[in-house]
């Protein structure tokens, strides 16, 4: 069986371009030409199953869950954020506050003039979706939002410019993922836009920012 042949098969089975090549040991850049060449859309579109890199993702939340969960409770979780992955015509990495939100109007009656209140505060813990607390797709749907803040900030706190350790600061609440409601911070920054006793370390241009990222 020739690599065309092995690759067509993989495609059909629904693996993306990254894991295709890394089945066959050839570069991303070789598939995706293949794919494009024979005008063929990503799998995305039509899904069939997760991406290793989207299991690993969900593997590495359910195992840094801060409470020890039981076999049961991890299956659960497991099976909760595969659903909602496999519900995405994008991959895994592109998610926005969008298709979160989207996910929870499949399972629930929203009130679209409410949208503000009650998916993008601590009201959404009320609706209820497969398996697992609307409060955790959440919290993993910000660990992947997260990159691209970070991306888009250069990785560095927009307060006083530092980098290496940095946080993710929500200004309006953590229960709204929308982007323009995230910004990089280093955990001093951070600690000081909850508590004013840090203050004096910073000048007034630093400070009018601070006042900018307080709720």
């Amino acid at each position: 069986m020739n690599n065309e042949t092995k690759i067509m098969d993989l495609y059909n089975d629904g693996f993306c371009d990254s894991d295709i090549a890394n089945k066959l040991g050839l570069s991303y850049k070789t598939i995706s030409h293949w794919r494009k060449k024979n005008n063929l859309p990503t799998v995305w579109s039509n899904r069939k199953r997760l991406s290793s890199w989207e299991k690993e993702r969900i593997n590495k939340f359910i195992d840094s869950a801060k409470r020890g969960f039981s076999d049961k409770t991890k299956e659960k979780y497991r099976k909760g954020l595969s659903q909602f992955v496999m519900s995405l015509n994008k991959p895994l990495a592109s998610i926005n506050h969008i298709d979160v939100e989207n996910y929870i109007r499949q399972f629930n009656d929203v009130d679209e003039t409410r949208i503000n209140e009650l998916l993008r505060t601590c009201y959404v813990r009320n609706f209820k979706i497969p398996f697992i607390p609307v409060s955790a797709l959440y919290r993993f749907a910000n660990q992947i939002i997260a990159v691209h803040v970070f991306a888009r900030d250069k990785a560095k706190c927009q307060v006083c410019g530092k980098m290496g350790s940095i946080s993710l600061h929500h200004i309006k609440g953590k229960y709204d993922l929308r982007k323009e409601n995230m910004v990089t911070l280093c955990p001093r920054c951070h600690i000081t836009i909850r508590h004013a006793s840090l203050n004096w370390l910073y000048n007034e241009k630093e400070l009018n920012i601070i006042k900018g990222y307080k709720a």
